[in-house]
């Protein structure tokens, strides 16, 4: 955070400097433009980040105890009630209980409803591990990763619950393989922004990183208008390699045979034909499971139950 605001900071001396002051003026707006567009994503990423950080801190558990000892009070009951209901529970309680609150206050929304059916519940995994790269989630048993601390913050659950459901792995919402940056991530992001009303401190926190990651799709949508495509695609196992030059420096220049590379994401075709092509001759086709398929090619249980199954059989019978 204090290296944004010294970058922003510097920036903003230099036009000072070589442009003068902000007007009206079309190159003098051409400059200051991206300063301003800056200072709002700094503003609306860092500070729900910062809010969420320093509340998670807090002992709501005890601070819960405290006050549902003092219940006594008719204040208390009518301000802290659901204060104490939720923070009273364990952490294993909170998740189950914002899931199901969610689905239910959604569950007037098809669109919301539906995308959220994917998710079957969270997993709770140890804070040395990051969430970051896209190991997230378990996307043919529904999970989605958290840290225990983030129980703490239901926004950042509901906000985390809605952009990391594994819908986007469902071909009928975006064909495989594809693009984390150029295609998932605005899909995501739109989703998040489009139902605000369930966790609104989520929602601004995901405008500002959009600003921010919107540079890198531009970017990349102007080189493959070029006909140069660098953008990797998510790979087989759902992750995403984020730090994308270094990758390519560590492609061209790193050699070494445990380095192979991870291909994209399986297409429908490329599924049933390396399942038929695999079990011509070993373990029967019939064996094959639903859930199987969804942990070896990563795709959600419910579209290969729904979709991928019936193509199974029939191009089998073929």
């Amino acid at each position: 955070m204090l290296g944004d605001f010294l970058n922003l900071g510097l920036t903003t001396f230099l036009v000072l400097l070589f442009v003068g002051p902000p007007t009206l003026q079309l190159l003098n707006c051409i400059f200051y433009l991206p300063i301003a567009a800056e200072l709002i994503r700094i503003l609306a990423e860092r500070i729900p980040i910062t809010f969420s950080a320093l509340w998670q801190l807090l002992p709501h558990r005890s601070f819960a105890r405290t006050l549902k000892a003092r219940s006594q009070s008719s204040i208390v009951k009518r301000c802290f009630a659901r204060y104490c209901h939720y923070y009273a529970l364990d952490d294993d309680r909170r998740v189950a209980y914002i899931l199901r609150v969610l689905k239910h206050r959604s569950s007037a929304d098809s669109d919301l409803s539906h995308r959220l059916s994917y998710l079957q519940s969270f997993r709770i995994i140890p804070l040395q591990y990051a969430l970051r790269g896209g190991k997230v989630r378990d996307v043919a048993k529904g999970k989605v990763f958290i840290h225990g601390s983030w129980t703490n913050d239901p926004w950042l659950l509901i906000g985390t619950a809605i952009r990391r459901s594994p819908w986007m792995f469902d071909p009928r919402y975006l064909r495989r393989p594809f693009y984390y940056m150029t295609e998932a991530n605005r899909l995501a992001t739109l989703l998040v922004l489009e139902h605000a009303r369930y966790s609104l401190p989520y929602a601004v926190f995901q405008f500002g990183h959009e600003i921010r990651v919107a540079r890198l799709h531009l970017f990349y949508a102007l080189l493959r208008r070029l006909g140069l495509d660098i953008e990797y695609k998510v790979s087989a196992d759902g992750t995403f390699q984020f730090d994308q030059l270094i990758c390519s420096l560590e492609k061209r220049f790193y050699t070494r045979d445990d380095k192979a590379e991870q291909r994209p994401l399986y297409s429908d075709d490329e599924v049933i034909a390396d399942i038929l092509c695999n079990h011509s001759s070993h373990e029967p086709l019939m064996a094959l499971t639903a859930m199987d398929i969804a942990e070896r090619y990563t795709y959600p249980l419910k579209y290969v139950d729904e979709v991928l199954m019936k193509q199974l059989r029939t191009e089998s019978r073929a």
